[in-house]
Protein backbone atom coordinates (compact mmCIF):
# COMPACT_ATOMS: atom_id res chain seq x y z
CA UNK A 1 0.00 0.00 0.00
CA UNK A 2 1.17 3.77 -0.97
CA UNK A 3 2.03 6.05 1.55
CA UNK A 4 -0.31 9.00 1.53
CA UNK A 5 -1.20 11.81 3.85
CA UNK A 6 -4.42 11.16 5.64
CA UNK A 7 -5.00 15.02 5.99
CA UNK A 8 -8.01 17.12 4.50
CA UNK A 9 -7.28 18.14 1.17
CA UNK A 10 -9.54 21.24 -0.42
CA UNK A 11 -11.11 20.29 -4.04
CA UNK A 12 -12.78 22.78 -6.41
CA UNK A 13 -14.00 26.42 -5.86
CA UNK A 14 -16.44 26.36 -2.98
CA UNK A 15 -13.72 25.52 -0.30
CA UNK A 16 -15.36 21.90 0.69
CA UNK A 17 -12.69 19.54 1.76
CA UNK A 18 -12.44 15.59 1.12
CA UNK A 19 -10.63 13.03 3.15
CA UNK A 20 -8.47 10.36 0.92
CA UNK A 21 -10.77 8.16 2.24
CA UNK A 22 -13.47 10.16 1.02
CA UNK A 23 -12.18 10.41 -2.06
CA UNK A 24 -11.36 6.83 -2.68
CA UNK A 25 -14.62 5.81 -1.94
CA UNK A 26 -16.44 8.61 -4.57
CA UNK A 27 -13.84 6.47 -7.14
CA UNK A 28 -14.67 3.11 -6.15
CA UNK A 29 -18.27 4.11 -6.30
CA UNK A 30 -18.34 5.22 -9.52
CA UNK A 31 -15.96 3.30 -11.65
CA UNK A 32 -16.38 0.08 -9.84
CA UNK A 33 -20.04 -0.83 -9.61
CA UNK A 34 -19.29 -4.62 -9.54
CA UNK A 35 -16.19 -4.58 -7.45
CA UNK A 36 -14.44 -7.43 -6.16
CA UNK A 37 -14.35 -7.26 -2.76
CA UNK A 38 -13.04 -10.37 -1.59
CA UNK A 39 -12.18 -12.88 -4.49
CA UNK A 40 -15.36 -14.74 -3.63
CA UNK A 41 -17.96 -14.70 -6.58
CA UNK A 42 -20.61 -16.16 -4.22
CA UNK A 43 -20.05 -13.84 -1.91
CA UNK A 44 -18.93 -10.71 -3.44
CA UNK A 45 -22.05 -10.96 -5.68
CA UNK A 46 -24.52 -10.68 -2.18
CA UNK A 47 -22.15 -7.96 -0.91
CA UNK A 48 -22.84 -5.48 -4.19
CA UNK A 49 -26.60 -6.49 -4.03
CA UNK A 50 -26.89 -5.33 -0.17
CA UNK A 51 -25.15 -2.22 -1.52
CA UNK A 52 -26.66 -1.32 -4.75
CA UNK A 53 -30.32 -1.99 -2.74
CA UNK A 54 -29.46 1.32 -0.48
CA UNK A 55 -30.55 4.32 -2.57
CA UNK A 56 -27.24 6.02 -1.73
CA UNK A 57 -23.66 5.25 -1.24
CA UNK A 58 -22.73 3.64 2.01
CA UNK A 59 -21.26 5.91 4.79
CA UNK A 60 -18.27 3.44 5.36
CA UNK A 61 -16.93 0.39 3.16
CA UNK A 62 -18.72 -2.92 3.76
CA UNK A 63 -18.78 -4.45 7.07
CA UNK A 64 -19.85 -8.24 7.39
CA UNK A 65 -20.57 -10.08 10.79
CA UNK A 66 -20.35 -13.96 10.03
CA UNK A 67 -21.73 -15.66 13.52
CA UNK A 68 -21.76 -18.84 14.33
CA UNK A 69 -23.00 -20.72 17.67
CA UNK A 70 -20.18 -22.01 19.13
CA UNK A 71 -16.34 -22.22 18.91
CA UNK A 72 -14.62 -24.22 16.36
CA UNK A 73 -17.98 -23.46 13.44
CA UNK A 74 -15.89 -22.76 10.40
CA UNK A 75 -15.84 -18.86 10.67
CA UNK A 76 -11.57 -18.86 11.41
CA UNK A 77 -11.59 -21.06 8.10
CA UNK A 78 -13.50 -18.93 6.00
CA UNK A 79 -10.92 -16.16 6.96
CA UNK A 80 -8.02 -19.05 5.68
CA UNK A 81 -9.92 -18.52 2.32
CA UNK A 82 -10.16 -14.72 2.23
CA UNK A 83 -7.09 -14.19 3.43
CA UNK A 84 -5.43 -16.83 1.40
CA UNK A 85 -7.13 -15.05 -1.91
CA UNK A 86 -5.97 -11.62 -0.87
CA UNK A 87 -2.52 -12.16 -0.70
CA UNK A 88 -1.61 -14.34 -3.70
CA UNK A 89 -0.22 -12.80 -7.04
CA UNK A 90 -2.81 -12.50 -9.45
CA UNK A 91 -0.89 -14.48 -11.49
CA UNK A 92 -2.33 -17.42 -9.61
CA UNK A 93 -5.86 -16.25 -8.87
CA UNK A 94 -5.62 -14.19 -5.88
CA UNK A 95 -5.65 -10.38 -5.26
CA UNK A 96 -2.18 -9.25 -4.67
CA UNK A 97 -3.10 -7.51 -1.57
CA UNK A 98 -2.20 -7.18 1.79
CA UNK A 99 -4.41 -8.16 5.40
CA UNK A 100 -5.21 -7.27 8.64
CA UNK A 101 -6.26 -9.74 11.08
CA UNK A 102 -6.85 -8.69 14.70
CA UNK A 103 -6.65 -12.38 16.39
CA UNK A 104 -8.48 -11.88 19.55
CA UNK A 105 -8.95 -14.87 20.45
CA UNK A 106 -5.61 -16.17 19.57
CA UNK A 107 -7.00 -19.19 17.36
CA UNK A 108 -5.08 -17.73 13.80
CA UNK A 109 -2.99 -20.58 12.81
CA UNK A 110 -0.09 -19.49 9.77
CA UNK A 111 0.33 -23.32 9.64
CA UNK A 112 -3.08 -23.69 8.42
CA UNK A 113 -2.83 -20.96 6.42
CA UNK A 114 -0.31 -22.09 4.64
CA UNK A 115 -2.40 -25.24 4.06
CA UNK A 116 -4.92 -23.29 2.11
CA UNK A 117 -2.37 -21.09 0.00
CA UNK A 118 -1.46 -24.99 -1.12
CA UNK A 119 -4.48 -26.09 -1.90
CA UNK A 120 -5.15 -23.14 -4.24
CA UNK A 121 -1.35 -22.88 -5.49
CA UNK A 122 -0.20 -25.30 -8.47
CA UNK A 123 1.33 -28.54 -6.83
CA UNK A 124 5.03 -27.19 -8.59
CA UNK A 125 4.79 -23.55 -6.64
CA UNK A 126 8.23 -22.78 -5.59
CA UNK A 127 8.01 -22.46 -1.39
CA UNK A 128 9.03 -18.40 -1.84
CA UNK A 129 5.66 -17.88 -3.55
CA UNK A 130 4.23 -18.78 -0.34
CA UNK A 131 6.47 -17.31 1.86
CA UNK A 132 6.18 -13.42 0.02
CA UNK A 133 1.96 -14.15 0.59
CA UNK A 134 2.85 -14.29 4.07
CA UNK A 135 4.75 -11.22 4.64
CA UNK A 136 1.41 -9.56 3.87
CA UNK A 137 -0.26 -10.95 6.32
CA UNK A 138 -0.22 -8.71 9.24
CA UNK A 139 -1.14 -10.23 12.35
CA UNK A 140 -2.26 -8.26 15.60
CA UNK A 141 -3.51 -9.93 19.12
CA UNK A 142 -4.89 -7.55 21.40
CA UNK A 143 -5.60 -9.33 24.74
CA UNK A 144 -7.89 -6.83 26.24
CA UNK A 145 -10.55 -4.56 24.93
CA UNK A 146 -7.83 -1.11 25.78
CA UNK A 147 -5.30 -3.49 23.78
CA UNK A 148 -7.92 -3.67 21.01
CA UNK A 149 -8.92 0.27 20.99
CA UNK A 150 -5.45 0.97 20.79
CA UNK A 151 -4.07 -1.36 17.72
CA UNK A 152 -7.65 -0.09 15.98
CA UNK A 153 -6.75 3.85 16.63
CA UNK A 154 -2.92 3.03 15.37
CA UNK A 155 -4.15 0.73 12.06
CA UNK A 156 -4.14 4.16 10.07
CA UNK A 157 -0.43 5.48 10.86
CA UNK A 158 0.83 1.60 10.86
CA UNK A 159 -0.70 1.04 6.83
CA UNK A 160 0.08 4.58 5.82
CA UNK A 161 3.39 5.37 7.35
CA UNK A 162 4.73 1.96 8.22
CA UNK A 163 7.84 0.30 7.27
CA UNK A 164 6.70 -2.95 6.05
CA UNK A 165 6.38 -5.13 2.93
CA UNK A 166 3.40 -4.57 2.23
CA UNK A 167 4.05 -0.58 1.38
CA UNK A 168 3.40 -1.01 -1.95
CA UNK A 169 0.00 -2.77 -1.66
CA UNK A 170 -3.36 -2.02 -1.44
CA UNK A 171 -5.51 -2.92 1.97
CA UNK A 172 -7.89 -6.17 0.94
CA UNK A 173 -9.92 -5.96 4.44
CA UNK A 174 -9.43 -5.75 8.27
CA UNK A 175 -10.51 -9.55 9.98
CA UNK A 176 -11.48 -8.87 13.63
CA UNK A 177 -11.89 -12.79 15.36
CA UNK A 178 -13.34 -12.43 17.54
CA UNK A 179 -16.19 -9.04 18.08
CA UNK A 180 -17.14 -11.34 21.57
CA UNK A 181 -13.76 -12.11 22.18
CA UNK A 182 -13.65 -9.16 25.46
CA UNK A 183 -17.34 -9.86 26.11
CA UNK A 184 -17.35 -11.32 29.53
CA UNK A 185 -14.31 -9.22 29.92
CA UNK A 186 -15.96 -5.75 29.22
CA UNK A 187 -19.15 -6.61 31.43
CA UNK A 188 -16.68 -6.63 34.25
CA UNK A 189 -15.13 -3.92 33.73
CA UNK A 190 -18.75 -2.20 33.30
CA UNK A 191 -19.86 -3.31 36.65
CA UNK A 192 -16.12 -1.89 38.02
CA UNK A 193 -16.70 1.67 36.46
CA UNK A 194 -20.13 1.13 37.91
CA UNK A 195 -19.20 0.57 41.59
CA UNK A 196 -16.54 3.12 41.26
CA UNK A 197 -19.24 5.36 40.36
CA UNK A 198 -21.22 4.76 42.98
CA UNK A 199 -19.10 4.55 45.94
CA UNK A 200 -16.37 6.90 45.50
CA UNK A 201 -17.03 10.58 46.87
CA UNK A 202 -17.27 13.57 45.39
CA UNK A 203 -14.65 15.95 45.98
CA UNK A 204 -15.80 18.30 48.26
CA UNK A 205 -13.16 21.31 47.48
CA UNK A 206 -11.63 22.56 44.43
CA UNK A 207 -8.78 23.28 46.28
CA UNK A 208 -8.18 19.72 47.78
CA UNK A 209 -5.01 18.27 45.82
CA UNK A 210 -5.56 14.73 47.18
CA UNK A 211 -5.65 12.63 44.00
CA UNK A 212 -8.65 10.55 43.08
CA UNK A 213 -9.00 6.30 44.01
CA UNK A 214 -7.15 4.63 40.68
CA UNK A 215 -10.27 3.18 39.80
CA UNK A 216 -12.28 6.59 39.19
CA UNK A 217 -9.23 7.79 37.11
CA UNK A 218 -9.11 4.57 34.75
CA UNK A 219 -13.23 4.54 34.78
CA UNK A 220 -13.01 8.27 33.75
CA UNK A 221 -10.13 7.59 31.30
CA UNK A 222 -11.99 4.49 29.56
CA UNK A 223 -15.36 6.75 29.16
CA UNK A 224 -13.82 9.42 27.05
CA UNK A 225 -12.88 6.73 24.29
CA UNK A 226 -14.88 6.15 21.49
CA UNK A 227 -17.26 2.92 21.60
CA UNK A 228 -16.22 -0.19 19.78
CA UNK A 229 -18.43 0.60 16.95
CA UNK A 230 -17.27 4.13 16.55
CA UNK A 231 -13.94 3.05 16.47
CA UNK A 232 -14.62 -0.06 13.61
CA UNK A 233 -16.38 2.56 11.42
CA UNK A 234 -13.66 5.10 11.68
CA UNK A 235 -10.67 2.86 11.02
CA UNK A 236 -12.32 0.95 7.84
CA UNK A 237 -13.65 4.35 6.93
CA UNK A 238 -10.07 5.96 7.12
CA UNK A 239 -8.06 2.71 5.28
CA UNK A 240 -11.44 2.45 3.04
CA UNK A 241 -11.53 -1.18 3.13
CA UNK A 242 -13.93 -3.67 4.31
CA UNK A 243 -14.23 -5.07 7.68
CA UNK A 244 -14.88 -8.18 8.80
CA UNK A 245 -16.22 -9.69 12.13
CA UNK A 246 -16.56 -12.63 13.76
CA UNK A 247 -18.53 -13.51 16.57
CA UNK A 248 -19.05 -16.85 18.60
CA UNK A 249 -22.72 -16.71 19.79
CA UNK A 250 -25.64 -15.26 18.49
CA UNK A 251 -27.16 -15.32 21.86
CA UNK A 252 -24.60 -12.82 23.98
CA UNK A 253 -25.37 -9.33 23.28
CA UNK A 254 -23.02 -7.41 21.93
CA UNK A 255 -22.85 -3.65 21.19
CA UNK A 256 -23.01 -4.46 17.42
CA UNK A 257 -26.57 -3.81 16.50
CA UNK A 258 -26.52 -1.03 13.54
CA UNK A 259 -23.12 -2.09 12.85
CA UNK A 260 -22.34 -4.35 10.28
CA UNK A 261 -24.22 -4.27 6.47
CA UNK A 262 -24.59 -7.62 6.08
CA UNK A 263 -24.88 -11.04 9.18
CA UNK A 264 -24.73 -14.16 7.53
CA UNK A 265 -24.16 -17.28 9.88
CA UNK A 266 -22.04 -20.34 9.35
CA UNK A 267 -23.29 -23.93 10.04
CA UNK A 268 -22.66 -27.56 9.46
CA UNK A 269 -24.86 -29.08 7.48
CA UNK A 270 -26.66 -31.76 9.46
CA UNK A 271 -25.67 -35.65 9.07
CA UNK A 272 -28.43 -37.86 9.85
CA UNK A 273 -28.07 -39.63 13.15
CA UNK A 274 -28.50 -43.19 14.18
CA UNK A 275 -32.26 -44.50 14.56
CA UNK A 276 -33.40 -44.72 18.03
CA UNK A 277 -34.36 -48.63 17.21
CA UNK A 278 -30.82 -49.54 15.71
CA UNK A 279 -28.80 -51.81 17.17
CA UNK A 280 -24.99 -51.74 18.76
CA UNK A 281 -24.15 -54.30 15.97
CA UNK A 282 -25.21 -52.47 13.35
CA UNK A 283 -24.41 -49.12 14.77
CA UNK A 284 -20.64 -50.29 14.87
CA UNK A 285 -20.98 -51.69 11.32
CA UNK A 286 -22.46 -47.92 10.09
CA UNK A 287 -20.23 -46.07 12.04
CA UNK A 288 -17.24 -45.64 9.49
CA UNK A 289 -19.84 -45.08 6.61
CA UNK A 290 -21.28 -42.34 9.14
CA UNK A 291 -17.75 -41.18 9.97
CA UNK A 292 -16.90 -40.70 6.17
CA UNK A 293 -20.09 -39.10 5.53
CA UNK A 294 -19.59 -36.49 8.84
CA UNK A 295 -16.45 -35.69 6.95
CA UNK A 296 -18.21 -35.27 3.95
CA UNK A 297 -20.58 -32.79 4.63
CA UNK A 298 -20.39 -28.78 3.77
CA UNK A 299 -20.78 -25.83 5.64
CA UNK A 300 -23.25 -23.31 4.59
CA UNK A 301 -22.75 -19.48 5.02
CA UNK A 302 -26.49 -17.69 4.97
CA UNK A 303 -27.73 -14.01 5.10
CA UNK A 304 -29.48 -13.84 8.57
CA UNK A 305 -30.82 -10.40 7.68
CA UNK A 306 -34.60 -9.54 7.21
CA UNK A 307 -34.97 -8.63 3.55
CA UNK A 308 -34.81 -9.97 0.20
CA UNK A 309 -31.39 -11.24 0.35
CA UNK A 310 -32.20 -13.11 3.59
CA UNK A 311 -31.20 -17.20 2.94
CA UNK A 312 -28.81 -16.25 0.39
CA UNK A 313 -25.34 -17.38 0.32
CA UNK A 314 -23.07 -20.14 -0.12
CA UNK A 315 -21.40 -23.86 0.60
CA UNK A 316 -17.60 -25.02 1.68
CA UNK A 317 -16.00 -27.77 2.85
CA UNK A 318 -13.20 -28.22 5.60
CA UNK A 319 -10.79 -30.70 4.08
CA UNK A 320 -7.60 -31.86 5.91
CA UNK A 321 -5.83 -29.66 3.01
CA UNK A 322 -7.93 -26.42 3.47
CA UNK A 323 -11.32 -24.94 2.95
CA UNK A 324 -12.64 -25.10 -0.51
CA UNK A 325 -16.42 -23.18 -1.38
CA UNK A 326 -19.00 -25.18 -3.39
CA UNK A 327 -19.55 -24.24 -6.71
Amino acid sequence: MKSVTCSNTKLGNNGSELTIAQILKTIRFRHDLQPTRFGIPALDNIINAAILDKSNPPAVPPILEIASQAPGSGTTHLIYLLTATAVLPTSQGGRESCVAILDTDNTFSVPRLVQQLRLTLPPDTPPSTIATALSHVHIFRPRSLASLHATLQSLPDYFFHGSHPSTHRPLSFIALDSLTAFHWQTKAAEEDRAFANQHNPPISSPSETSPAPESAESASELNTQPDLPTLLKSTTTSLSTPLLLTSHSLAINTPRSALPTLRFTVSRRAVRNFPPTISVVEALREAGDRQRAVEASSWEVRVSDSGRLRGEGFEFRIMREGLQVES
